[in-house]
């Protein structure tokens, strides 16, 4: 057992979470991990194993394009400075399966740092199809809108002419 690990349980709590998560040691080599975080990153075996640099991990990434278009050992470069430029971060991206993850980086206190990762690709869906429901309602409010206004510059012109119309009999 090591200084990272408190048995048996706490590897049951770790692997029941719902999310991927990954400790690495203030050397950035990877000291604990669960299934899911192989799972949701689809990393290979030799890449889940303790010791891995982070930075293997992230190159891996980035050349399976899940950091974006670019300059490989940039995009790689620019997301281990993301890293370890912050306290905490949480971020949303997609993946390169077109699934969306949420991840969350945590630098403790002793300088290790943990890592988590969730799923969110159905919560996206639902805010995007969110966004056409309101995009769609709004074009049927203006359009709504429009057609009430003309509505009441016709009802308008007819409420004169009645009007005109009226004055002309009261002068008889």
């Amino acid at each position: 057992m090591s200084e990272f690990d408190d048995g048996p349980a706490f590897r049951k709590v770790v692997d029941h979470l719902g999310q991927g998560i990954a400790m690495f040691s203030k050397d950035r080599e990877l000291v604990l991990s669960n299934a899911l975080f192989q799972s949701l990153l689809g990393l290979p075996d030799q890449l889940s194993k303790i010791g891995t640099p982070l930075g293997d991990i992230i190159n891996f990434l980035a050349e399976r394009g899940d950091f974006g278009a670019g300059e490989t050992a940039e995009l790689a470069q620019d997301r281990l400075d993301e890293i370890e430029s912050e306290g905490s971060s949480l971020v949303e991206r997609p993946t390169h399966e077109g699934t969306y993850l949420e991840v969350r980086t945590e630098h403790l206190p002793d300088k290790n740092l943990v890592i988590s990762y969730a799923d969110i690709t159905a919560r996206v869906e639902v805010e995007r199809e969110l966004a056409k429901v309101n995009q769609s309602l709004e074009a049927r409010v203006q359009d709504r809108t429009q057609a009430l206004t003309l509505l009441n510059t016709e009802l308008e012109r007819a409420r004169t002419k009645a009007d005109a119309a009226n004055i002309g009999k009261t002068r008889f």
